[in-house]
């Protein structure tokens, strides 16, 4: 019984040094006339994101701030021993640089607040005193640091919503709040093309005694690719053709109409033989740039004896890109 006694006891002394708290908080009020400002962190209307921007980066920043400079009574508490903090009612951090990211309403663009306290100390000095109590000025500047950050491959395109993001305070009356405007989002859509038309790249006719011998070449004529992309890009290309077995897939057979025998056809990007069937990488394209992707095509020897013939080979290019 007695020890039923004792929590209870010990509950109640807990609720009343809460209640005592938030009375003495309370009672700090605004001056006649004054009303905390709204503040509108400046951010674009409409913002671009690019298809490429890697997670983790940061989409925009802004900075919100307020300043009250005309010496001006605003809110009038009993003790000067009043806390200037930052407060929300949301989910967002209220930790001086905070490292922690909230969802938006997109999926895909959290938000970081980062609060920047200029000359805000835990307590300030009032301005002015009456008999009631200590009047506070609020001249500080409270400034906020917003940024957008991606935080998936693919994001949500559209607004995102109107809120309050926290607020500045005496004691629980708010000086300023800051809110985020609807800002919309958008993401282009990434395109990469290949300028030229059909290419015809003629290697001129050749003489079978310039090869002296397997895996020697002759021939090589330098082409390029005219590559263009809508945003920075890595490309991939892969060229498709008829190889000859046990070449690695590095060497073309010839067309069969009339066609010489014992040599192949190689292509080249960046002095290295590519592997026809198979992807591989081009250059990062930067942001709406056209590069010129070099080749080179030469014939190469792949058995004792080389017969004059005809010598041509069909390859059809493929690109992606991400």
């Amino acid at each position: 019984m007695s020890s039923l006694l004792a929590k209870t006891i010990s509950l109640f002394f807990l609720l009343f040094g809460l209640f005592s708290l938030t009375t003495h908080a309370s009672t700090c009020n605004y001056m006649p006339g004054s009303k905390p400002a709204e503040v509108f962190v400046p951010l674009p209307n409409k913002i671009e994101v690019s298809p490429t921007l890697p997670v983790g980066s940061i989409i925009k920043k802004a900075y919100g701030s307020n300043a009250r400079g005309n010496h001006k009574g605003f809110i009038i508490c009993p003790s000067e021993q009043i806390k200037h903090q930052w407060r929300n009612s949301h989910q967002y951090a209220i930790l001086p640089l905070s490292d922690a990211i909230y969802p938006t309403n997109l999926k895909g663009v959290g938000l970081k607040i980062i609060y920047r306290a200029g000359n805000l100390q835990s307590y300030i000095a009032p301005c002015n005193e009456q008999p009631a109590g200590k009047i506070f000025c609020g001249e500080t500047l409270y400034k906020i640091e917003l940024q957008l950050i991606k935080t998936a491959e693919q994001i949500e395109t559209g607004y995102i919503s109107q809120q309050q993001l926290t607020a500045a305070t005496i004691g629980d009356l708010p000086i300023a709040n800051f809110n985020l405007a609807n800002t919309q989002i958008t993401v282009p859509k990434l395109s990469c093309f290949i300028n030229n038309n059909a290419l015809e790249i003629n290697l001129g006719r050749l003489k079978t005694a310039v090869f002296d011998g397997m895996y020697s070449t002759a021939g090589k004529k330098a082409f390029y690719l005219e590559l263009n992309c809508s945003h920075t890009s890595t490309v991939e290309m892969k060229m498709d053709g008829d190889t000859l077995p046990s070449s690695d897939d590095k060497i073309l057979a010839l067309n069969k109409y009339n066609a010489a025998q014992g040599i192949g056809l190689q292509i080249l990007y960046e002095n290295n033989p590519i592997k026809f069937n198979h992807w591989f990488i081009l250059k990062r394209v930067p942001d709406t740039k056209s590069i010129p992707l070099f080749f080179h095509a030469q014939y190469i020897q792949v058995a004792e004896q080389v017969t004059p013939g005809l010598a041509n080979a069909l390859v059809t290019y493929h690109i992606k890109y991400h």
